[in-house]
């Protein structure tokens, strides 16, 4: 599918957006709203802006408390399968537990049939909620149209779990197959995916909003590393912690501080490495943060740290949208040679990657950095200005808006 951004571009498009009677549109993910998962409340702000009528189909309301206004204020269009009297009547306890993992897939295919039957589009995040729409929109005479957006999990460590064939049912099923990277596109169409109805959306980020700053670190300041995101293998916190490590042997004399932006089930593990190998006092480990915190510390950082890997189980990344903000923002980034990162990163123009899992080129990427501040500054320009031209929320949003609203049938 050809296009600026190759999102699904149809030969007939509306001027505008609004419309007589608003396109309506169920968004369906699992938890709702999750601080790792911006993206989706982004899309979701862009689609209402839009002129277009918005629900959110979820599973569950999220754990954490969010502190973003905007994604409470989405909570008003949510609907929870979680909700349902008879999830909130059992008990908090393991035999609870068990009965709610039983109950939840049968009150949630009967919920989503009655949920989604009356829109016009229904927008899923992630394979496994397009196959539960899939088949929650099987009986119906006029179904809507059914859009899937994968990113990636669903696309490696899910197939391990359920195989290659798992999602034959939506690609027969379904209108439109998007991903977040040409990488997963192609690993779609291998799946049998129908490559006519397939195509790339990138998540992006609003530029307008990021200002552009390169770090312009002074003599006998330390060098501020920073990361974001979810402390999971794939984020490869370990290689960027045994990377910094490694730069005691390639420059002895560089003093440096590590901020770690985030929380997971690595919490414990990353904390005990980075006592064993003696960095306590260099290593930040500061949890989630609300976006005003986060933007107050990206603007001191000297470089943005990221070298995502393959999971033991599989998992993979789409493309980090942690690291277009910090390119859109002016700070140099340091990642890896994995999945979609490459179309975000071209080494040694916009940013530097590195093999997955291997600390010492990272760390030779960061001490490179450190010596060489035009260098990054370089890097820096190149990055924000590739940030613009392929990965701008507001652009890739109005991409969307167009498809969605030519492609719908509210009359159906």
């Amino acid at each position: 599918m050809p296009g600026r951004h190759e999102v699904f571009s149809p030969k007939s498009q509306p001027a505008g957006f609004a419309q007589t009677v608003p396109v309506r549109v169920a968004v369906v993910v699992d938890e709702f709203p999750l601080l790792s998962e911006t993206f989706v409340i982004d899309q979701i702000v862009a689609l209402l802006q839009s002129g277009l009528d918005v629900r959110i189909v979820a599973d569950r309301r999220a754990r954490q408390r969010i502190t973003n206004e905007i994604a409470n204020d989405l909570l008003d269009r949510s609907s929870f399968i979680d909700d349902h009297p008879l999830v909130r009547l059992l008990p908090r306890n393991p035999i609870g537990r068990k009965l709610r993992a039983l109950l939840m897939p049968l009150l949630g295919h009967r919920m989503d049939r009655k949920r989604l039957a009356d829109v016009d589009v229904v927008l899923c995040h992630f394979g496994p909620n397009g196959l539960r729409a899939a088949k929650a929109l099987a009986p119906l005479k006029h179904p809507p149209k059914l859009w899937t957006m994968f990113h990636g999990y669903d696309l490696s460590s899910y197939l391990r779990d359920k195989g290659d064939d798992v999602y034959a049912p939506l690609f027969a099923a379904g209108d439109h197959f998007l991903a977040v990277s040409r990488h997963w596109t192609d690993r779609l169409n291998a799946l049998g995916c129908p490559p006519d109805r397939t195509a790339v959306l990138h998540m992006g980020v609003d530029t307008k909003t990021l200002r552009f700053t390169p770090p312009a670190r002074t003599a006998g300041q330390p060098l501020r590393v920073i990361s974001i995101g979810r402390l999971v293998e794939k984020k490869g916190y370990a290689v960027s912690i045994a990377a910094l490590a490694a730069l005691g042997a390639q420059a002895g004399n560089l003093d440096w501080r590590y901020d770690i932006i985030g929380d997971g089930p690595l919490d414990a593990t990353l904390k005990a490495q980075v006592a064993d190998l003696g960095l306590g006092d260099r290593v930040n480990f500061l949890g989630p943060l609300p976006p005003s915190r986060v933007l107050s510390l990206l603007a001191q950082a000297d470089i943005f740290l990221l070298p995502s890997m393959v999971a033991a189980n599989g998992d993979m990344e789409g493309i980090p949208v942690a690291l277009m903000e910090a390119m859109a923002l002016g700070i140099p980034v340091v990642s890896s040679i994995h999945s979609g990162i490459p179309e975000l990163i071209e080494h040694e123009y916009s940013g530097l990657l590195a093999p997955e899992g291997d600390a010492q080129m990272v760390a030779t990427h960061i001490l490179r950095l450190a010596m060489d501040p035009y260098l990054g500054k370089a890097l820096a320009f190149a990055a924000r200005a590739h940030v613009e031209d392929e990965f701008d929320h507001g652009q890739l949003m109005r991409d969307l808006v167009r498809s969605v609203c030519a492609t719908s049938s509210p009359a159906h």
